[in-house]
């Protein structure tokens, strides 16, 4: 009974985590609630809401539990007290708690953790392959391990192939190999092998897994390293602000004005405050955010502008014209994103600051010390009415007709504009991937 509860609790979070709904995970103390935020954050690139430590203002008594919040259609992580019968209905006890459903947690949200320290096992040539098992934790290197074996010549025991898709299995294990029939078999628990099976973990040592049931001569004939030698012709696109360089936020400029009490009038600012209708004097200040309080939801947000309820708090985000400032030119660097940008062959800067300041953005890109763009750098023209996501696609498509890349490689720190993207390119016939920067990390959306 225990291990079918598990088996559809797992189900139950994986289909939350497909459907992009908000995942929710129990925890009872404020460190294991950071320990957690911090996963979700390294692992997955997601971030706090508005950068708002929530976790340090929730409570935690032992009687009120609390829930970290994480939304995967936005990729934010928040927390918030909640007294066990807050959450009812027929998933009630779906929802897990990290004390006794960690490994549950990690796998329905895909984040693979490993030991800081795994014994080195070698396998040579002598191995008896009959003897081994080889252990695939996440479903895309059970489905990569599978194929290799059918391309191979290898099948299941009773003669069928490609079951990993059909039931989207991970954290198997292939073993009982029979090098003659080539047949093998799998099982879908944690074995970690006995007395007659060694098992062995993929990927980690890939290499010599596979070199033991490869098909064909264990040298590759020198003809075939001679036909494999042509390079591809690979661009890399990068967005420019808090991609490949940062600036100082719109709320630190307006801090020192909101502390002293003071502010001189200033276009932007003014603008949002009329059109949300508050004073200045209702604004605060709190960890890096600018807000003011309305508990009794007086305030009704208007469609498209820079506010954003939160709870009984209504936030201000930095508005597009901040972009049109000569206070929001970059001044540092994210220095990984930059070795990748300078390694590139082909490479090019598409940002969605307006053509008008062309001339300050490429003095601010010298001094930064960033090599000039070979393809060029593509700013968004003066008089066009086109969303930001459109104008990009249009200029990667117009860079592929023009120089017919093999591959694009687009980064940008915009999720919601990615998802755009993509969702644009998808009837397309353009070779690109699209990756989300968060600091000096990215990954393949």
């Amino acid at each position: 009974m225990k291990l079918f509860e598990s088996f559809e609790k797992l189900e139950f979070l994986k289909q939350r985590v497909s459907n992009k709904e908000h995942f929710f995970i129990i925890v009872n103390t404020k460190e294991i609630a950071y320990e957690v935020e911090k996963l979700i954050i390294d692992k997955l690139g997601f971030k706090r809401w508005h950068d708002v430590d929530y976790i340090n203002s929730t409570s935690f008594d032992g009687n009120n539990l609390a829930r970290i919040e994480v939304d995967f259609e936005n990729e934010i992580v928040t927390a918030s007290n909640t007294p066990p019968y807050v959450i009812t209905g027929p998933h009630r006890n779906l929802f897990p708690q990290w004390s006794k459903d960690k490994d549950i947690i990690l796998n329905a949200m895909g984040i693979q953790v490993f030991p800081s320290y795994k014994p080195r096992r070698f396998i040579t040539e002598s191995v008896d392959v009959h003897k081994i098992g080889v252990k695939c934790i996440t479903y895309e290197d059970c489905l990569e391990f599978e194929t290799f074996l059918h391309e191979n010549g290898w099948v299941y025991t009773t003669g069928v192939k490609n079951l990993i898709e059909i039931g989207r299995y991970d954290r198997l294990t292939f073993y009982n190999f029979d090098k003659d029939s080539k047949r093998f078999t799998a099982r879908a628990d944690d074995f970690d092998g006995d007395d007659n099976y060694t098992v062995y973990n993929y990927p980690e040592q890939k290499n010599n897994i596979l070199h033991l049931f490869r098909s064909g001569p264990t040298y590759r004939p020198k003809q075939f390293v001679y036909e494999s030698t042509k390079e591809k012709k690979i661009l890399n696109a990068f967005d420019m602000d808090d991609t490949l360089v940062y600036s100082k936020r719109f709320e630190d400029h307006i801090k020192p004005m909101l502390i002293r009490e003071y502010l001189t009038p200033e276009i932007i600012l003014n603008n949002k405050l009329e059109d949300i209708g508050i004073g200045i004097e209702q604004l605060k200040y709190e960890n890096g955010r600018i807000y003011f309080d309305d508990p009794n939801h007086s305030y009704k947000i208007p469609t498209g502008s820079s506010w954003v309820r939160k709870k009984e708090r209504i936030y201000i985000i930095q508005p597009d014209a901040y972009f049109m400032t000569d206070e929001s030119m970059p001044i540092g660097r994210h220095n990984d994103i930059i070795q990748l940008y300078d390694d590139s062959k082909f490479k090019c800067i598409i940002t969605a600051r307006n053509e008008r300041l062309r001339s300050q953005t490429k003095k601010v890109l010298n001094k930064l010390g960033l090599e000039k763009p070979n393809i060029g750098l593509f700013m968004y023209p003066i008089n066009s009415f086109s969303y930001v996501y459109e104008y990009k696609c249009n200029k990667l498509i117009e860079l592929q007709t023009l120089y017919n890349f093999d591959e694009i490689h687009y980064y940008d720190d915009n999720i919601k504009l990615l998802k755009k993207m993509k969702k644009n390119f998808k009837y397309k016939d353009i070779p690109i991937t699209l990756y989300k920067v968060t600091e000096n990390k990215y990954r393949k959306i």
